[in-house]
């Protein structure tokens, strides 16, 4: 459960950027006062405000590993969206070391919400 939604999670950076992208689209920016661009553009505007509190919610959940190393490696992962390799560069560890310390923090997360 808790990996899920942390992996889920991860691909909802790809998402953010995304829905940036669409309110850089010209149509947006040159037709503000149309009501269906102001619909679309409020559309997106929700689903951002909507990811950023799963975030916070993420953000939290990390918060609660005791771990420091194991809170570093999350965060980068999940909140900074980094990969495998480039945390394994910055910690250290290879990537093989690093799959062991998040299945160790994830069992952690899983006994904390209980």
């Amino acid at each position: 459960m808790i990996r899920e939604k942390l992996e889920a999670y991860h691909m909802l950076g790809i998402e953010i950027d995304s829905f940036n992208g669409m309110l850089d689209d010209w149509v947006v920016k040159k037709y503000p006062h149309l009501e269906s661009v102001r619909n679309y553009k409020g559309m997106i505007l929700e689903r951002i405000e909507q990811i950023k509190r799963k975030r916070t919610d993420i953000i939290n959940l990390i918060n609660r590993l005791e771990d420091p190393l194991l809170r570093e490696i999350f965060f980068m992962r999940y909140i900074d969206q980094k990969s495998n390799d480039e945390i394994g560069r910055k910690v250290g560890y290879s990537v093989s070391h690093l799959s062991r310390l998040f299945r160790k923090g994830i069992e952690e997360l899983e006994k904390l919400k209980g």
